[in-house]
């Protein structure tokens, strides 16, 4: 499953199920197309009531990579119940009064 991603709406974005959980605490997923700003969105199970951790990393080939998500809680869960069923990245909506904006009528201003 590859996904074209925007993470401007604040929506969640279904990331599937994980391929592997790794001796770190980690749940690996393979998305597709995926912006950087992903990068420590809160991942919900598929009620989406219980946050189980956060987007860690993303690497691997640029057509094709991966996603870490760092689990809370202990490293001895139950791996069967984490492996198979469905997750979703909640990524925060930037508010309007950003640095940037500010930055940016700032240098205006001098020039």
């Amino acid at each position: 499953m590859f996904l074209s991603i925007s993470t401007k709406t604040g929506k969640p974005i279904k990331l599937g199920r994980p391929i592997q959980r790794t001796a770190n605490n980690h749940l690996l997923f393979r998305v597709g197309d995926i912006s950087l700003r992903l990068i420590g969105a809160r991942v919900v199970n598929a009620t989406m009531t219980t946050t189980v951790g956060k987007v860690f990393d993303i690497f691997g080939p640029v057509e094709n990579p991966f996603l870490s998500v760092r689990l809370q809680g202990s490293a001895d869960a139950s791996t069967t119940e984490d492996l198979s069923s469905s997750y979703f990245a909640m990524p925060e909506q930037k508010r309007s009064g950003s640095k940037k904006s500010f930055a940016t009528k700032k240098y205006a201003k001098r020039q």
